[in-house]
């Protein structure tokens, strides 16, 4: 009976082991650098997406000035195909694994015309643009934190 009794703890603390082992394995994959690429760029792209939404003077929200006898509207959009982002090994490890850069490129498209509703409706010309580098850090927890 005392021999079946020492075999039970020592199969526990294999199971236990080779547990512990599964776990800093999945933990290593998980903090990889391929990993943290693909949680960017969806990062980014929910970026760029609420960007759209919230920048003022956007699409849905056009911004029309009078600018002597014409009426100027205007807005502003970021464009998702100049979308770029990059992974970066940071050397404080301790807080921070990675430092990441969503680049991408902010246009102003602008109208003109006699009244109002003319200068929304009419024809919209890009008219100046911006490159923009917003910084990111990846969190010990494996998330990117803006």
């Amino acid at each position: 009976m005392f021999k079946k009794l020492w075999i039970f703890p020592l199969i526990l603390s294999m199971a236990a082991f080779s547990l512990t082992g599964v776990a800093q394995a999945s933990k290593a994959k998980a903090d990889s650098r391929e990993v943290a690429q693909e949680k960017l760029d969806e990062a980014a792209l929910m970026h760029i997406n609420r960007a759209n939404k919230t920048l003022r003077p956007n699409r849905q929200h056009v911004e029309v000035v009078k600018v002597g006898d014409v009426y100027k509207a205007r807005f502003q959009e970021v464009d998702r195909a100049t979308l770029k982002t990059e992974v970066h090994d940071c050397k404080n490890k301790r807080n921070t694994k990675y430092i990441g850069h969503i680049i991408y490129i902010e246009n102003t498209f602008e109208s003109l015309g006699k009244t109002k509703a003319e200068a929304m409706s009419g024809n919209f010309k890009q008219v100046k643009s911006r490159r923009m580098r917003e910084l990111v850090r990846f969190d010990n927890r494996g998330r990117w934190v803006f």
